[in-house]
């Protein structure tokens, strides 16, 4: 759930940007529909099923880079207040202490999540950031042909590259 008191002006992005952090997603205007839409990132898919990007499809390879340990993080806080404690604010941590010793150091990341209210919830979020954070994460931005018209954000999609030796990425 998402708990939040608005009690004075606010950039309508911001209280959106606010609920797709913490619900780890994104709230968009679905092209082919004409309707807001959620689509939150899970790994709810199967890889077979997924529509790949291959060299039939991707116009062009705009950069592409693969992730290193050094750019991932090993302790990620959230802070939040907790309606048991009267509101009080205080933190959830997770941490990764396989990441923490191949990089033989406390990597923080802190996040703050207004909209988060118990502890439950929080600690959920905190290792969800955690898995994402201390992961070293391949990154590229590439130019497809129109068969992609309906991707929308957060869709998965698998990637087959021969000349970056990637397959089914």
């Amino acid at each position: 759930g998402f708990s939040f008191v608005l009690d004075g002006r606010r950039q309508v992005s911001d209280l959106t940007t606010m609920r797709e952090e913490q619900m780890g997603g994104r709230i968009f205007l679905n092209g082919s529909t004409g309707k807001w839409q959620i689509k939150l990132a899970r790994a709810d898919y199967v890889l077979a099923s997924l529509p790949e990007l291959t060299v039939a499809n991707v116009r062009e390879v705009k950069s592409f880079s693969r992730g290193a340990w050094d750019e991932t993080s090993n302790h990620v806080t959230v802070k939040f207040d907790d309606r048991a404690l009267d509101y009080k604010g205080t933190f959830a941590l997770a941490q990764d202490m396989a990441n923490q010793r191949i990089q033989s150091r406390v990597v923080t990341a802190a996040e703050h999540h207004p909209g988060v209210k118990n502890a439950a919830l929080a600690n959920n979020l905190a290792w969800r950031s955690l898995r994402g954070l201390s992961t070293p994460l391949a990154k590229a931005v590439v130019l497809v042909d129109r068969s992609f018209w309906n991707t929308v954000p957060v869709s998965v999609v698998k990637w087959t590259w021969p000349e970056l030796d990637i397959t089914e990425m």
